[in-house]
């Protein structure tokens, strides 16, 4: 479903329908890390800046953080309530990108709306709720400086958000 390489450019991650998240080493081509940890598609995944973390989306309604180095899970968000990920309709994560110095996460989600989570105290920061008119939010990005985040979705427009 998507690849996202390192800053380094020495691993990349993939993730796919078969709800598995793989660490790939670049130079040998071969995995190093295969994370079987979402209970279903993975639609998304992102480095952090250092190169050892990465954040995931996934139909299961959940974005999550990993680290390489422990090969574990260290953090889950959710949009909250009583979200059911196999209800009709269920909104789940399409896009997630770090801001320059990763304390923030940005999601993208089914319903049109992009959250910001921080990452050092684990809770939602703001939201850009119905940023696209309730329209599937498929993209997301992090301008170089760190200063504006751009949202692309299938109502046909992309918004840069300062």
């Amino acid at each position: 479903m998507f690849v996202a390489l390192s800053a380094s450019k020495n691993a990349f991650v993939s993730c796919g329908c078969d709800k598995n998240i793989i660490a790939w080493d670049v130079k040998s081509g071969k995995a190093t890390h295969i994370f079987d940890v979402h209970d279903k598609d993975v639609n998304t995944v992102t480095f952090f800046p250092n190169d050892t973390t990465f954040a995931s989306g996934s139909e299961d309604g959940t974005v999550r953080l990993f680290d390489l180095r422990t090969w574990g899970e260290l953090n889950r968000f959710t949009l909250g309530g009583n979200q059911d990920p196999n209800a009709p309709g269920a909104v789940s994560p399409t896009s997630v990108a770090f801001s320059l110095s990763g304390r923030l996460l940005y999601a993208s989600y089914t319903d049109g709306g992009c959250v910001i989570y921080d990452t050092l105290k684990t809770e939602r920061k703001g939201d850009l709720r119905n940023a696209h008119d309730n329209k599937r939010i498929t993209s997301i990005g992090v301008s170089g400086d760190g200063c504006a985040l751009c949202t692309a979705s299938w109502d046909a427009l992309m918004k840069i958000w300062t």
